[in-house]
């Protein structure tokens, strides 16, 4: 008998504790459950007002003005800044309530993960401002070198702005990644073994047959730095008016015909009238 009211005793105690741990639990997912309504509705007001003010100041349009529409695009950003940053503070304001509703349910580990994510944020948004305005940056000096170049009458004046863009622009992703507090050895390598591979590819292509092509593009230089458009000029037994230089040949008209000369011949060869 004592053992079978010890059981109901034991019994009677864990329903006990039970509907006190249930009594204590339910106010809680009841508030948690409010905060996280709150919460959505609050996001969602905050992302319609945003979304109606950019596109009333008529936000989109700055940007593709001061070029960083183009940037976005190339980095594979194809929504307007006006729906995207209003969806990012969306989500953002969605997670912070949800950290709230983790802390009144006594999650806490769930908590300190979206705490830790808050902390990480001013980095990654650091990074992004470089990326961005790096990337304008590259734009601005790789256009501005091309005209530089094509007014200086260099064939390969676009080539030589992308270059420098492409540089300014890994510069830059360097800098964004260091923002980010990564392990900066990995990608010196990375560097090394992209600018190792570059200057490799660029010594076998000049070893193995380039030379020639080398030979006749800085003698194109001379011809145009020596000679005018319009000129009368003799080369190897042909005669007739400089028409244009090519990065490898030069055009003469003679007799209502085009002829081409390798730009080499001129190197020794070519004298004015």
């Amino acid at each position: 008998m004592n053992n079978q009211f010890d059981l109901v005793g034991v019994l009677q105690e864990i329903l006990n504790n039970m509907l006190q741990a249930t009594t204590e639990f339910v106010p809680r997912i009841v508030t948690a459950l409010v905060i996280l309504l709150i919460g959505f509705i609050i996001s969602k007001i905050v992302q319609k007002t945003l979304s109606t003010v950019l596109s009333r100041i008529k936000f989109d349009s700055l940007l593709e003005k001061g070029g960083i529409t183009e940037s976005l695009s190339r980095i594979g950003m194809r929504d307007p800044m006006s729906v995207f940053i209003p969806k990012i503070l969306y989500f953002l304001l969605i997670v912070f309530f949800v950290r709230t509703a983790s802390d009144v349910l006594l999650l806490h580990e769930v908590s300190n993960m979206i705490g830790a994510f808050f902390a990480f944020l001013p980095s990654v948004i650091a990074s992004i401002m470089i990326v961005l305005l790096g990337t304008m940056l590259g734009q601005f000096a790789g256009r501005a070198i091309t005209a530089a170049a094509a007014g200086s009458g260099i064939e390969y004046a676009a080539v030589l702005g992308r270059l420098i863009s492409a540089m300014i622009v890994l510069i830059v992703g360097i800098l964004a990644i260091t923002q980010l507090k990564i392990d900066m050895a990995i990608v010196h390598s990375v560097v090394l073994i992209l600018f190792g591979g570059l200057a490799l590819a660029f010594a076998l292509a000049f070893g193995l047959g380039a030379r020639e092509i080398t030979r006749a593009i800085v003698a194109g230089l001379y011809v145009r730095r020596t000679f005018a458009i319009g000129e009368e000029i003799q080369i190897g037994g042909e005669r007739g008016v400089l028409k244009s230089v090519t990065p490898i040949m030069t055009l003469i008209e003679r007799d209502g015909r085009t002829v081409a000369v390798p730009n080499s011949a001129f190197v020794q060869r070519a004298l004015p009238k």
